[in-house]
């Protein structure tokens, strides 16, 4: 169960990878093809700003993936850190109690 932690937020990060690169794609073909449509048609005046996308969103998306999935990947080690410390605390309280 201790791998599940670790393998989701792998995932989740993947996954942000995945979207922000497939949208940076998305955008830069789009005005590609624009323009080859327009060599197509022949008809009236190219401009890029015509087939330019807002995707802030998938990008917005895309980076929230990757920051859960870093927050969860750290969480267990910070978390095993943290019980070490609890542990060596205790194990040092009764021996230094006469001092």
């Amino acid at each position: 169960m201790k791998n599940v932690r670790l393998v989701l937020s792998v995932a989740s990060m993947l996954i942000g990878v995945i979207i922000i690169t497939g949208t940076k794609l998305v955008e830069e073909f789009t005005v590609k093809l624009g323009f080859a449509a327009y060599q197509a048609a022949a008809a009236g005046s190219y401009s890029s700003e015509n087939y330019e996308l807002d995707l802030s969103l998938n990008y917005w998306l895309g980076s929230l993936c990757i920051i859960i999935g870093a927050v969860f990947a750290l969480l267990d080690p910070i978390k095993r850190y943290s019980d070490k410390v609890k542990e060596m605390n205790k194990e040092f309280d009764p021996q230094n109690k006469d001092v």
